[in-house]
């Protein structure tokens, strides 16, 4: 073959992949853009350098160092010398924005500092939070108050209209009480309600999470129908109600812990009571390069090996779901999807004869 008709290497492979390496500390940068608050201090234009130590607190040179790096990743513009204002991009991360809670709970310690041992959990099929942090990702969490809340702003912007999607694929009104098993600050449980104003309901998570969980549901106007109980789920629930719900918890464990987890509902659980488990279902296909799956299917094998790398758990198939909730005694009775506005949600609800 001559030199002529010999294939031009495809140069946009080796751009990808040093982008790819490159990128990891942008995160970082829109966290710290968010919990320094500077698109609040800047949100009637640019401010000078001197104004912007003043409101956070920095070390002058550092903020002035930071502000012009964010002006290289397009969040930050500086008009005039040391004068620096937000980009479109970086006004985003205003407080009032989802994304500034997406930015300060995605990129927390627990969430990224893992990443840096993913060889480890290869190695050992073990998560990498324990040895990256010295305890586990939600010993963490609780240890670290700041981390805790910023945790559950992004759980309840990530669960998004979630209740509102299943109160529209299920008839809740025959469910009189509704217990919502690691069910955080109440996000879920307050739309399953809203949607619901005959029922009442039962919030159970660990008990650094009572206080956020009974603000937040007070606020919704919830307060006399809800009852927010701190425990720990492998131990025992909340017994009495006529449906559990379970959002992206099982996901967080290994098989064994989730059998577990079940089996502590199921006790719970009187006769005729139904378990609903809401997830998103890892779809049972083979992946070829990946170039032709659907974004979603493309995202869930993603999280799936972070839930692994941080948490020990994974996403998992409707077949794999339905041994371990039949495992647990229950009997599959439905299994239907909930579309909602951001994202589409599977559910899984069973019975207990």
């Amino acid at each position: 073959m001559s030199k002529q008709t010999e294939q031009a290497p495809d140069l946009s492979i080796y751009t990808s992949l040093a982008e790819m390496i490159a990128n990891f500390p942008k995160a970082q940068y829109a966290r710290a853009l968010a919990l320094l608050r500077i698109p609040d201090l800047t949100v009637a234009g640019p401010r000078p350098l001197a104004e912007l130590v003043g409101e956070t607190g920095a070390h002058p040179e550092s903020l002035r160092r930071f502000l012009r790096a964010c002006v290289m990743l397009d969040l930050t513009v500086e008009t005039a010398p040391e004068v620096f204002g937000m980009t479109r991009m970086g006004a985003l991360l205003h407080s009032a924005s989802p994304f500034a809670a997406i930015a300060r709970g995605t990129a927390g310690l627990q969430h990224y500092v893992p990443y840096g041992y993913i060889v480890d959990t290869v190695l050992t099929g073990r998560p990498a939070t324990k040895a990256a942090l010295g305890m586990t990702f939600y010993e963490y969490l609780d240890a670290n108050p700041d981390e805790l809340r910023q945790f559950g702003a992004l759980t309840s912007i990530t669960s998004g209209d979630c209740g509102e999607a299943v109160a529209a694929a299920v008839d809740l009104s025959a469910y009189p009480t509704i217990v919502d098993v690691g069910g955080n600050s109440g996000t879920l449980l307050g739309q399953l309600l809203t949607a619901a104003p005959g029922n009442r309901g039962v919030l159970f998570d660990r008990p650094a999470i009572v206080p956020a969980a009974r603000e937040q549901l007070a606020g919704a106007g919830l307060a006399d129908r809800v009852e927010v109980v701190g425990g720990d789920f492998f131990d025992r629930v909340p017994d009495g109600g006529d449906l559990y719900t379970l959002k992206n918890i099982l996901w967080d464990w290994d098989d064994a812990d989730a059998a577990r987890i079940l089996a502590t509902v199921a006790a719970a659980m009187p006769s005729g009571a139904t378990l609903m488990i809401i997830d998103q279902f890892l779809p049972e296909m083979p992946l070829g390069d990946g170039a032709e799956l659907d974004p979603r299917t493309r995202e869930l094998h993603r999280v799936s090996f972070s839930i692994l790398l941080q948490r020990g758990g994974r996403v998992r198939t409707e077949a794999e779901y339905r041994d371990l909730v039949t495992a647990a005694g229950l009997t599959v009775t439905e299994v239907l999807p909930a579309p909602g506005a951001k994202r589409r949600w599977d559910l899984l609800l069973a019975r207990r004869p």
